[in-house]
């Protein structure tokens, strides 16, 4: 069965079950009020601005959580809002072997009945996340240091953009949005992940990663780390990244337009 199958999700049922749930959902949420027309939640999602999409996410969100008001409805529609963006991991999780299906549609239940909406969050964007993580850690595969698309030899050696010295909240923010919006994979952001790992571990050990380019993230020596970590040659973690920092600085002007403004 598909996670689709798995999740009971069909259309047009999702359209009338929040015709006859948004009023009531509306009253304890007023969030929710930026949606016009609830029978087109589905495609308002994908058009309307990142601010009011996530606003109504995170509404839902609430309703949906065990720790919120526990509706298994608002579940299920949160899942559906979400539905595209999962199946994107599993289509880049389609080379583990095992019931990759079943495990992301557990994977998905558990994570849209779980959102921490008490505090600032991307609600997608962590899902999409944490939905690989999960489903990696439930099939016994490693969930850092496997990239199977990272060899790239023919990528040609981009300018290197400057990034934040520090793993920042406003870099976690930067790389959420990025990875929502498809500017990165989640084989980039793993990336990054392992490369901010490993200098976070050699600065513990005083190796001073910073002292290389692009505050050590493009440096020879991390490279060389993470390269050992993931069974490549060191200059495909290079150019990978480089490829990865020149389109998150490529896209710095959309994301504060979109979602720091």
């Amino acid at each position: 069965m598909s996670v689709t199958e798995l999740l009971g999700i069909e259309d047009e049922v999702l359209r009338e079950l929040v015709e006859s749930r948004w009023d009531s959902w509306l009253e304890v949420m007023p969030a929710l009020a930026v949606v016009a027309e609830p029978r087109h939640l589905l495609e308002w999602r994908v058009t309307a601005s990142p601010e009011d999409a996530n606003a109504a996410l995170v509404g839902l969100a609430q309703l949906a959580a065990a720790d919120g008001y526990d509706d298994r409805d608002a579940a299920l529609v949160l899942a559906w809002l979400v539905l595209p963006a999962a199946l994107r991991v599993r289509r880049e999780l389609g080379w583990i072997p095992g019931p990759v299906d079943q495990s992301l549609a557990a994977a998905l239940w558990v994570e849209v009945r779980t959102v921490p909406w008490r505090r600032p969050v991307r609600v997608a964007a962590r899902i999409l996340w944490r939905l690989r993580d999960a489903v990696r850690a439930d099939l016994n595969v490693p969930i850092r240091g496997n990239v199977p698309d990272l060899p790239m030899e023919s990528l040609p050696e981009p300018n290197v953009p400057p990034v934040p010295d520090e793993p920042s909240g406003e870099l976690e923010s930067v790389l959420d949005w990025a990875l929502e919006s498809e500017v990165i994979t989640g084989t980039d952001r793993g990336l990054l992940d392992c490369l901010l790992s490993a200098i976070r571990d050699m600065d513990a050990a005083g190796a001073s990663p910073r002292a290389n380019t692009v505050a050590g993230l493009a440096g020879d020596r991390v490279a060389g780390v993470v390269a050992a970590q993931l069974g490549v040659h060191p200059r495909s973690v290079r150019r990978r990244t480089a490829r990865v920092l020149a389109a998150l600085q490529t896209n710095v002007p959309r994301y504060l337009n979109e979602v720091a403004a």
